[in-house]
């Protein structure tokens, strides 16, 4: 039974505020990890999008779709080879999170202008059997519209 290692690697991130913005607002991310897999069976993960303001604010946040530019997304390995994979804004996995577009829509949150807003992402990783053993990764772009 092949054992692969994936984790998925949140690099990029953008904010854009409508003028005139009354909140400062910042986003950071805890990638989604995976761990070792088996590539057989479904594998899921969780990450998160963490969001800060300096005020009380509405907000939307969008993931893009990555490498793969599409549905599922794509996680890069060894030897060429590429992992699925899927990200949902709930633990049912229901509900695909994306930028808005064809892979899925935004999540809206709030803020209290106090506490950091922590928005859980959940991954999940369907069987693939054939794909090679190694570590694979993707790139996202996390968008922070307030």
């Amino acid at each position: 039974m092949p054992l692969s290692r994936a984790s998925l690697l949140t690099l990029g991130l953008a904010l854009a505020a409508p003028l005139p913005a009354w909140a400062a607002c910042s986003v950071s991310a805890d990638p989604v990890a995976f761990g070792t897999i088996d590539v057989t069976r479904t594998s899921t993960g969780t990450g998160a999008v963490i969001v800060r303001c300096d005020a009380a604010a509405s907000f939307e946040v969008g993931i893009s779709p990555g490498r793969s530019g599409g549905e599922p997304r794509q996680m890069a390995g060894p030897q060429g080879g590429r992992l699925d994979y899927y990200l949902f804004a709930d633990a049912g996995h229901s509900v695909p999170w994306g930028d808005g577009q064809a892979i899925g829509g935004t999540r809206s949150g709030r803020s209290d202008g106090a506490a950091t807003t922590r928005l859980v992402i959940y991954g999940v990783v369907p069987p693939q059997p054939g794909v090679p053993a190694g570590e694979y990764i993707d790139s996202l772009q996390v968008t922070l519209t307030f």
